[in-house]
């Protein structure tokens, strides 16, 4: 039986699909504070009450609406939930939710599957952001994260879903200690870095940036084997000719700037001393995209 909300409750979820951002900000504000006052007169401590139960399923669902505003106010107020009931909302409730509720089918339009995967993405988004994985004990926290890596993993098949999958799972990578993430996250991600360094997509090259920050210097050396590293980092003048072809593709047509520029340049940008590498990546690299654009 599917839990219903009051009609206080209900006048919130329209203003979070806002395109006003302070509109979806005091929606999100005024939601939680109802949830909280609720939960607070609740029967049973711990469980979740009619009116949180019926508000986990709405954000959640929300999260693949069409609605311009949607997703950033459904996303932030399922963040604010999670983080305000913690013992009255498992995260592992909220991914089953997801995939209960955005179930891909192949019946479905373009339009819609479309909505239904950036659900997906942020649903993801929402469960890493709130923070909670580091309150979790070892075992189910691997259990957690295995189902978000594969998730990810299976959406970054989608090509305009690459970059988004990527910076949310460099976000969940940073939240584990380096033994998890070799231990749990890494046989997923393997397959992803992969091959010669210039044959890795612009996505590959993000999280091999990212991992290179997270696992020790000899770990990294011992997970990829064929990459020239240099203290653990992909950043070295030995790497420079094989990180054109990348660099060409995070910048051949999207209007955004993709985000293995921004990882690369805060990476350079915080090395305490120049090296080899630093005068040559506009060179080699602007030479490449000249080339590329005429």
């Amino acid at each position: 039986m599917q839990a219903k909300a009051g009609a206080p409750l209900l006048s919130f979820f329209w203003d979070l699909a806002s395109v006003e951002a302070d509109k979806r900000v005091t929606a999100a504000v005024s939601l939680i504070s109802v949830l909280q006052q609720a939960q607070s007169e609740a029967a049973t401590a711990g469980v979740a009450c009619t009116d949180l139960a019926y508000a986990i399923r709405r954000l959640v669902r929300g999260l693949a609406s069409p609605r311009d505003g949607a997703r950033q106010g459904f996303g932030a107020a399922l963040v604010e939930l999670l983080v305000t009931f913690p013992k009255e909302v498992a995260l592992e409730s909220v991914l089953t939710l997801m995939e209960e509720s955005m179930q891909l089918q192949g019946s479905m339009k373009g339009p819609e599957e479309r909505d239904m995967l950036f659900g997906r993405v942020f649903t993801c988004a929402a469960v890493i952001r709130s923070a909670r994985l580091a309150t979790l004990a070892a075992k189910p926290r691997a259990a957690l994260v295995e189902r978000v890596v594969k998730e990810l993993l299976f959406l970054g098949r989608k090509t305009f879903l690459q970059e988004l999958g990527t910076v949310i799972l460099c976000e969940l990578l940073r939240q584990l200690p380096a033994a998890e993430l070799q231990a749990t996250a890494w046989p997923l991600l393997a397959p992803v870095v992969a091959g010669p360094l210039d044959e890795w997509p612009p996505h590959a090259l993000l999280l091999g940036l990212e991992l290179g920050k997270l696992l020790p210097h000899a770990t990294m050396a011992a997970l990829l084997p064929g990459v020239t590293l240099q203290g653990g980092s992909l950043l070295c003048s030995r790497n420079l000719p094989a990180l054109v072809a990348p660099l060409k593709a995070a910048s051949s047509s999207h209007p955004q700037l993709h985000a293995v520029w921004g990882a690369l340049i805060e990476q350079l940008a915080a090395r305490s001393k120049p090296d080899a590498f630093a005068p040559k990546p506009s060179k080699e690299i602007g030479r490449a995209s000249c080339r590329e654009r005429v």
